[in-house]
Formats: C-alpha cells, structure tokens, sequence
C-alpha cells in the first residue's frame, strides 16, 4: 500500500495490479518436497484470508487505497485449485477438503 500511496506504481505507469488469490490455504507441508501453500492456490476455505496475506481488513485497505490512486485490483481466482495434485496413488496434505469459515464441509 505504501508504494501506491507513495506514487511510486503510477510513475511507472501502472494502471493494476493483480495479485494471488487471498483465500486461506492448506497448511500441511506437501511431503514430497516440504513446500507449503503461501501462493494462494491450494484452498483450504474460500470464506478465510490467507494469513500470509493479511486480514480481510488488509485486503478491503488494499483495495480503497489502489481505487483512489485509479489502479484497478485484479485477483487471480482459480475456484478448481482446492486441493494438491495427486502422484503416484499417495495422498498429499488435507486431500482437496474444504471449509466455510472454519467448519468442513
């Protein structure tokens, strides 16, 4: 937010930005590789903020200070992404379960 209320965006010529979804991920570390889900695409909860991203409060800040600045938000949504592929018949963390606000569905 800093660097939008500071103009440094605009001078560059920016218009948007887009940013990973901010919906919470799993948190399980994949065990084939120890990698967790930081980048927004392993959902765990659509109704949740990703912790590493902030509060909902956060994101609505975002938001109002990139409107008043005319830079647009684009979120990278990808509904299908709740889960960790699947390889070779192993089960990879939490297994594509879901939940609303904290409660599994």
């Amino acid at each position: 937010m800093e660097k939008i209320k500071d103009g440094y965006l605009t001078n560059l010529g920016l218009s948007a930005i887009w940013i990973s979804s901010p919906v919470e991920n799993i948190t399980t570390l994949d065990p084939t590789n120890g990698s967790a889900a930081y980048h927004g695409y392993w959902v765990r909860d659509f109704f949740k903020t990703n912790q590493a991203f902030g509060t909902m409060e956060d994101f609505q800040n975002l938001v109002k200070v990139a409107h008043k600045n005319n830079i647009k938000v684009v979120i990278d949504f990808a509904p299908n992404h709740t889960s960790t592929a699947e390889f070779k018949g192993m089960t990879f963390p939490e297994d594509g379960r879901l939940y609303r606000r904290g409660i599994r569905m």
